[in-house]
């Protein structure tokens, strides 16, 4: 019933992508049939969605479609889908082993959520009318969340990125459940959609580097440059190559479900090929600690997957193979690479790393317990950067995971983040010591411990199209840790009797004292956000702050802000008059008169309708508002809003959601 529940309430989100014209009518299309089969037949949906969602933001530069969160849509039709389909009973008996994972995932939801509203609250700040606020955040979530560059309401789309890919954990986990062959099902589509990607990557790679007008050139390219094409972070490319690589060749060890001789050589031939493409490719995004992540793992393989066709090798070839990957893995740690230039020195690199480390432990020691909030972490990083760096960036994210989370979540989000992927860890190993011929287990096993080894130096999970496969790799391997660990493949006194859910598939439990405590400490969390909002507000320059605008431009030497269909900025309490410009502009299908209302505290205070495109200066009169803020709080909300995305289609990239060009506003006491 939950799952029903949450897959309906994920319909309302989706509607902001399904009624966007500036979504191709066949990308809507798409997401409508991904939904309908993931009620249908979720492990379908699931297989799908592993090789369509690397691809999302390719597919929008294919079709010459504005850039919108294609990736989330995918997920969220998915996830709609699957989570009504979860309401049916089981088919198998097979069920979740402990440690139970929902204590966990419940601890990192929820401190996610809190982080989400007190930056939400926040937003409210000199509002004595919420429901205004309420009504356009309604209005946000139905109209355009998908399709509105994620800054509009602060912190809503990275928390769902990460809620969304541990609810496509547990979902996965769940529906792999209900078949035997459903988990290495989706390790394929994992394989498949790293294979497409990279003959993707690499005919572009080749058909840039023949565009090369000089025989020097063409070498230049092929042996220096860095490139990612359906995943335009070269380093979050890197990592998704390399679990995807290790995903491909446990296919080639495989010795199980192809049983025929010829058929079993051409399976793993073809595997074999499609790890030696992704390895290509990695080494295309010139990620260092991605290949050291697949050297890593190809060694722990060798070593965990027993008897391999390199045991039957001289000794003196196995003990080379040894000793060159060993030489391999030193010259990567010391920096050898081989697209050398100053900024990627291995000193250089070295210390850039540490800066942005002592970056990220500033920020948590400025925000120990809960952090700066979600999201944050990219505006606040100007802050706590070395003057070493922050001359070359002003503002950036980690480059470290941990640090991304620790940052933005506090030292409590990021032991509850540590303490779920334990609990995922010790099930995955409990499987493979259940049954340690499971070959795809222990490749999927490596993979997933590759790319939590490439957030050391970059942040994959920020980026949708590289973090969602992650989460689907991660549930579908537990489910098939979880089948191992069980009868008849395990001893039947490891049996787990604990019932498991059946809106997740996993653990319902009792309520024991452990259950009790986490409780309490979801809702102390809870209570926490009206403290954590007032004293957010309090740090606040409320004379520079602002919502909903877009950033400054210039035209016929008047400076302006594009304004979204609502937008903030704060006036000392002591000003009597206010004087705004405001212009609106008519184009294409919009042609109706922009009704822009002006509230004071959260009420309306004056309207006026524009028909034309010039500016027009609006003078205010302002009552008398005892207050304490020592700020009153300004909001422009027009109607109707407007993106040239959605009027012009692929013509237009702008997808920003429009509602008036506001000049830079004067006060007179």
């Amino acid at each position: 019933m939950i799952g029903a529940i949450g897959g309906v309430a994920l319909l309302v989100p989706l509607l902001s992508a399904l009624s966007s014209p500036a979504i191709p009518l066949g990308l809507r299309l798409l997401l409508i049939a991904l939904w309908g089969v993931a009620i249908a037949r979720p492990q379908r949906a699931i297989a799908s969605l592993t090789i369509l969602v690397p691809f999302a933001s390719w597919l929008l530069v294919e079709l010459d479609a504005p850039t919108v969160r294609y990736a989330e849509a995918l997920v969220l039709a998915t996830l709609s889908g699957a989570g009504i389909a979860a309401s049916r009973r089981r088919r198998t008996p097979l069920g979740p082993q402990p440690p139970p994972l929902g204590p966990p995932a419940l601890l990192v939801g929820t401190l996610v959520l809190a982080s989400a509203a007190v930056m939400l609250q926040v937003m409210q700040t000199g509002t004595h009318a919420p429901w205004p606020f309420v009504r356009s955040f309604v209005v946000f979530l139905t109209r355009d969340y998908l399709v509105e560059p994620k800054g509009s309401f602060l912190g809503v789309a990275d928390a769902a990125l990460l809620l969304e890919g541990i609810a496509l954990l547990f979902l996965v986990a769940r529906h792999a459940r209900d078949g035997v062959m459903r988990p290495a099902h989706v390790f394929a589509a994992t394989g498949a959609a790293g294979a497409l990607a990279g003959v993707v990557t690499l005919t572009t790679f080749v058909t840039t580097a023949l565009q090369a007008t000089s025989i020097r050139e063409f070498f230049w390219r092929i042996a220096f440059s860095r490139m990612g094409v359906h995943i335009a972070d070269v380093n979050a490319a890197g990592s998704f190559f390399a679990m995807t690589t290790l995903v491909a060749l446990a296919f080639a060890l495989n010795l199980r479900h192809a049983r025929a001789p010829r058929r079993r050589a051409l399976r793993r031939a073809c595997w074999a090929g499609a790890a030696a493409l992704m390895l290509a490719s990695l080494w295309i995004t010139g990620s260092r600690m991605a290949v050291l992540a697949v050297i890593a793992g190809v060694c722990l393989v060798a070593t965990t997957m027993g008897p391999l066709p390199l045991a039957r090798s001289p000794r003196w070839a196995v003990a080379a193979a040894a000793v060159a990957a060993t030489l391999l893995l030193v010259a990567l740690a010391t920096g050898l690479d081989p697209r050398p230039s100053a900024a990627r020195s291995a000193s250089n690199m070295l210390t850039m790393r540490a800066d942005f480390m002592r970056t990220g432990l500033r920020m948590i020691a400025s925000a120990p317990a809960f952090g700066v909030g979600i999201g944050r972490y990219f505006e606040m990083s100007g802050q706590f950067m070395p003057a070493s760096i922050y001359w070359f960036y002003f503002h950036e994210n980690a480059h470290n995971n941990f640090l991304q989370i620790g940052g933005e979540l506090g030292l409590a989000g990021l032991a509850a983040f540590v303490w779920m992927l334990a609990v995922a860890t010790t099930r995955l190993m409990r499987g493979v010591r259940a049954d340690h011929g499971d070959r795809l287990l222990v490749g999927a096993c490596v993979a997933l411990g590759a790319f939590v080894l490439t957030w050391m130096t970059s942040h994959p999970m920020l980026v949708p199209e590289v973090a969602y496969p992650f989460w689907i790799l991660l549930g579908a391997a537990i489910a098939r840790a979880d089948g191992d660990a069980q009868p008849p493949l395990a001893a039947s006194h490891t049996f787990s009797t604990l019932v498991p859910s059946r809106s997740t598939g996993e653990l319902t439990g009792h309520f024991t004292p452990a259950t009790i405590a986490l409780a309490l400490v979801a809702a102390a969390i809870v209570a926490s956000v009206p403290l954590r909002a007032t004293r957010e507000v309090a740090r606040l320059d409320l004379a520079k702050q602002t919502f909903g605008f877009y950033d400054w431009e210039q035209e016929g030497g008047q400076r302006f802000r594009w304004s979204s269909r609502r937008a903030t900025f704060f006036i000392p309490l002591g000003a009597r008059e206010l004087r705004i410009p405001l212009r609106a502009i008519h184009i294409g299908g919009n042609t109706t008169p922009t009704d822009v209302s002006i509230a004071i505290g959260g009420r309306t205070f004056h309207r006026v309708e524009i028909t034309h495109d010039d500016w027009v200066s609006v003078r205010l009169r302002l009552p008398l508002l005892p207050e304490d803020e020592g700020f009153q709080r300004i909001d422009i909300i027009t109607a109707p809003t407007w993106s040239a995305a959605a009027l012009f289609g692929g013509h237009a990239s702008d997808v920003r959601v429009l509602g008036v060009q506001v000049g830079e506003v004067a006060t007179t006491p």
